[in-house]
């Protein structure tokens, strides 16, 4: 007869496990942001001629936030990850 086998992983499984790639998450509202800071890893600025995105290497997700340059330097002021600008 055919020999017992077992089925494959998840595809999805499989390129999280290899590849690290996990979505990132937008955060819409600055408490949430706060809410998160403390726990963040790495603080990456992404300044444009209009607005910058704020990215929080967290332990399992990338969160994002759009918001101006003053608003943005305030809410990183305090902040104990290190903060890279692009």
């Amino acid at each position: 007869m055919f020999p017992s086998v077992t089925p494959p992983p998840s595809t999805t499984l499989i390129k999280v496990f290899f590849t690290g790639q996990v979505m990132a998450r937008e955060l819409k509202s600055k408490e949430e942001f706060l809410k998160l800071l403390p726990s963040a890893r790495e603080i990456r600025l992404i300044k444009t001629d209009k607005s910058v995105k704020v990215k929080i290497r967290g332990r399992d997700y990338l969160y994002t936030l759009k918001t101006t340059d003053e608003e943005a330097e305030a809410l990183i002021k305090g902040a104990k990850a290190d903060v890279v600008e692009y």
